[in-house]
């Protein structure tokens, strides 16, 4: 009983602390609104933390992108030195800071739903205090993954070949994704990566295996796409891969307490995806006149890392131009569910449906943004869910979308711990890109292509030898 206070407690905090700041923001006391909306997100991951009882599951890492890209925006026009150019002014802080305190109210109204039963109940997460997990027929697990793996580098390969070459990859992201995207019957091989990463990431955690060397083999067949995905600088594919196999890693035994260690190994690699984006602007100048040192220049510029390092100033503070950009320019009226209907052809190949409608980010981009289109067919200022909501059905949308998304995560969370199905543990694990990037695109079908690949590695489990099975023992 008393855990169900404090969930209530935190719940009713984090509620209140949104409303408050959107209501500082409608009195135009932005200062504050914007504190009071830092700390609101604070209180909701704390929320999260209880609810789950760990930091490495889908919902953690959804609450904390859905943070960064809420909070980045703002403080970047309130206190920093605003958005990308690209993006128009007025800033519209007043209104979008309400819009994301409704975010808040939704994912919390959403997370009372679905976790009120389980909320703080360590048994329902997994912690299981006279149970041991154990995999049966984990090498099943590890065979699949390398067959991913080396699938998808094959593919990505051959993509490239079909597309023009190994030279497309050093011509810049936008213009390596949209070569690939303009072909048909394109394999999609960040999709195959990924499948191989959750199943390597469940094989790891299932038994008293040799990591090092199981994490060698699996690293070299992944190292073409891999090395592939550093160059063209893709860092979004890169920090997908490296999280689904994280989380598979701790799937059966997660991480309740952060210590120095796993603060130390994400400051690196949050350290190595800005040195990557510090140097992908630079990669097509420096390989097409053989001159390296721009790269090396940019790398040990204190200002460009100062700017680099901090989220506002990249693609964090996007879903915040973009909802700008619409509020200032937009003349027509709510859509009515009408992007989230049309967004499910996404799921249809393009071989089979060649005149599919776009999905709503595109839309977005050709209506306010058409100069990036020039830029390549995949080119854009990206989208957010929160824009989504609010084409559709105003500030209401906003709340309802969110609470109806982190009602089903939650529930999710919920599920997958006391189910003894590899496929939920795909699904779940497939999920993780989704949880990232669902703030900064449209809905589309996304939810739809985790279930579509974890089908796809349950028939070739079986395939390939005995089908892996989780039991659950008492302990001695």
């Amino acid at each position: 009983m008393d855990k169900v206070l404090h969930y209530l407690a935190l719940s009713l905090t984090c509620l209140l602390l949104a409303i408050f700041s959107g209501f500082l923001a409608l009195f135009d006391l932005l200062d504050e609104s914007v504190v009071a909306l830092i700390f609101a997100y604070f209180i909701l991951f704390r929320l999260a933390k209880f609810a789950t009882n760990s930091y490495t599951n889908v919902y953690i890492v959804y609450i904390v992108f859905s943070i960064l890209y809420g909070i980045s925006g703002p403080v970047a026009v309130q206190w920093g030195g605003g958005l990308n150019e690209i993006f128009p002014k007025p800033y519209r802080l007043q209104e979008i800071t309400v819009f994301f305190s409704l975010s808040i109210v939704g994912t919390v109204l959403g997370l009372i739903a679905g976790g009120i039963n389980s909320g703080g109940d360590k048994t329902s997460f997994n912690t299981r205090l006279n149970l041991d997990v154990q995999v049966l027929n984990i090498g099943t697990l590890y065979r699949c993954a390398i067959f991913f793996l080396g699938l998808a580098s094959v593919f990505e390969l051959l993509n490239i070949q079909r597309a023009g070459g190994l030279e497309i990859i050093f011509l810049g992201k936008a213009f390596y994704q949209s070569a690939i995207a303009e072909l048909t019957g394109v394999v999609p091989t960040l999709l195959f990566m990924m499948l191989g990463a959750a199943l390597l990431g469940l094989y790891l955690s299932s038994a008293n295996i040799n990591i090092k060397r199981n994490s060698i083999y699996a690293f070299l067949f992944a190292s073409p796409w891999l090395l592939i995905m550093l160059i063209s600088g893709r860092r979004g594919a890169l920090v997908s891969i490296v999280l689904i196999v994280s989380l598979g890693y701790c799937y059966w035994k997660p991480i309740r307490l952060i210590k120095f260690k796993y603060i130390a190994l994400t400051i690196l690699f949050y350290s190595a995806m800005v040195a990557l984006y510090v140097v992908r602007s630079q990669v097509e100048h420096a390989f097409a006149t053989g001159n390296m040192n721009v790269i090396e220049e940019r790398l040990l510029s204190s200002e460009v890392w100062s700017e680099a390092i901090n989220p506002a100033n990249n693609e964090f503070a996007a879903p915040f131009g973009n909802i700008n950009t619409y509020i200032l320019r937009n003349t027509d009226g709510p859509s009515y569910g009408g992007t989230y209907v049309s967004g499910l052809a996404s799921a249809v190949p393009s071989i089979l449906w060649p005149n599919k409608p776009k999905q709503e980010l595109y839309n977005f981009r050709d209506k306010y943004f058409p100069e990036e289109a020039l830029r390549g067919a995949v080119a854009s200022t990206a989208y957010s869910s929160i824009l989504e909501a609010y084409v559709n059905f105003r500030e209401l949308g906003i709340v309802l979308v969110y609470m109806t998304i982190s009602f089903l995560l939650i529930r999710l969370e919920k599920y997958r711990l006391s189910s003894r199905n590899i496929f939920v543990s795909l699904y779940y694990l497939l999920l993780t890109p989704i949880a990232i990037s669902f703030h900064r695109s449209s809905l589309d079908a996304s939810f739809l292509f985790p279930a579509i690949f974890a089908g796809i590695g349950v028939v070739i489990l079986k395939i390939l030898g005995s089908y892996p099975r989780i039991v659950y023992r008492s302990r001695s």
